[in-house]
């Protein structure tokens, strides 16, 4: 059974800028900038629905959860102790028991730079885009 329920908050902001630094008879360059961040937030699932599975491997998941970014990654976590990984008798880092969130797979912002050469009728387009993650 399928259902279509539930209810998820974006708000973000952005700043576009376009401009034509150069034009003359049989030349222009032009230059666009993007700069955007998205935040969600899952406000809820439905009734009875806390989390939906989305991915899944090895042991790690990434959910829609609520009360969590869209995109949730859930796991188990290392041990820490004074702010520092918890080494075990075997030599790795002990993991804590549960699982938790310990991340989410949205950038933290995202940037485009796009800039155009026009030579008489030629029109190569030069894109880049970044996105950041910590």
């Amino acid at each position: 059974m399928y259902i279509n329920a539930g209810e998820i908050q974006n708000k973000g902001f952005e700043f576009s800028m376009n401009t034509v630094p150069v034009q003359v008879k049989n030349f222009s360059w032009s230059l666009d900038i993007n700069w955007f961040k998205n935040m969600n937030e899952v406000i809820s699932l439905g009734e009875n629905i806390d989390n939906i599975l989305l991915f899944q491997a090895w042991d790690v998941s990434i959910n829609a959860r609520e009360g969590q970014p869209y995109g949730a990654i859930v796991g188990t976590n290392f041990v820490y102790l004074d702010g520092k990984k918890v080494v075990g008798p075997d030599g790795f880092y002990l993991k804590t028991d549960e699982e938790e969130v310990i991340g989410n797979i949205n950038p933290d912002w995202n940037a485009m730079n796009g800039a155009q050469h026009s030579i008489m009728m030629l029109h190569p387009p030069q894109d880049m885009y970044w996105m950041h993650h910590t």
